[in-house]
């Protein structure tokens, strides 16, 4: 999952810098554009890698992100 949330990052022209958890809890270093604001990126991190691991990991249908995140800018 790390390096996928990393490359789903890069494609939305974000830099994740660092990028880790543990099994129920992710955290994400990473530098984006002032045009990209914090919401429109988890968007994308949380919903294209939601749809990875439904797509990759089909005993995981039951997988979701939790509503809320936190974010430092």
């Amino acid at each position: 999952l790390w390096p996928y949330l990393g490359g789903v990052a890069r494609e939305s022209n974000m830099k994740a810098l660092q990028i880790g958890g543990v099994e129920d809890h992710v955290h994400a270093l990473v530098s984006m554009p002032s045009t990209l604001s914090i919401a429109k990126a988890l968007q994308v991190l949380k919903g294209n890698s939601s749809k990875w691991i439904h797509d990759t990991f089909p005993h995981l249908r039951c997988f979701t992100w939790q509503e809320g995140y936190g974010a430092f800018s």
